[in-house]
């Protein structure tokens, strides 16, 4: 039996980080076959509720959950909301609105920055530096298709911000026991 003022709780930001990994991986899906898209939909789901389950099944001592009412967090989400209205702007008028999700990409990753000072917990540095490679490199690579991928620079992002979200949460959950 552990410490009694230890409450172990729902681990809120893995389950958020999951919900956001199905998103990107949405985004991805868009650009494979579009006759394989309902397949890769349902695995998606299919992760994402193997994702949550773990996630709910293993309460964790983190206290993540504080952080939604830190001054830090506050202003990094306020940063990315304005940031993210300033991206659908100003690309679209540099003739760049092709790269909106990618810049999007590198706008929530500097979002954990943010998650980072208000919680101490190294991982959303991990999450900042993992986003925004991805969605620099993403952006980097051409409009091309190559076997079953339709737009290659479209499923490397989506694909690509959701293995990271996927991944630190997961493991998260696995580090907290």
């Amino acid at each position: 039996m552990g410490d009694p003022t230890t409450r172990k709780s729902r681990p809120i930001g893995s389950m958020i980080g999951i919900a956001f990994g199905l998103l990107w991986a949405l985004i991805g899906i868009q650009g494979i076959q579009a006759d394989l898209r309902l397949k890769a939909d349902i695995v998606a789901a299919g992760l994402a509720v193997v994702f949550f389950v773990l996630a709910w099944v293993s309460r964790s001592n983190s206290q993540v959950g504080a952080m939604f009412r830190r001054r830090a967090y506050l202003l990094a989400v306020a940063f990315e909301i304005a940031a993210i209205a300033a991206a659908s702007i100003l690309l679209p008028r540099f003739g760049l609105g092709a790269y909106f999700l990618e810049a999007v990409g590198v706008i929530v990753g500097l979002h954990f920055i943010g998650l980072w000072k208000a919680t101490g917990l190294s991982r959303f540095l991990i999450v900042a530096a993992g986003m925004c490679i991805v969605s620099i490199a993403a952006a980097i690579v051409p409009e091309t298709s190559v076997s079953h991928v339709t737009d290659l620079r479209f499923a490397a992002l989506g694909f690509g911000n959701a293995l990271v979200l996927w991944l630190i949460s997961v493991g998260s959950q696995r580090s907290a026991h």
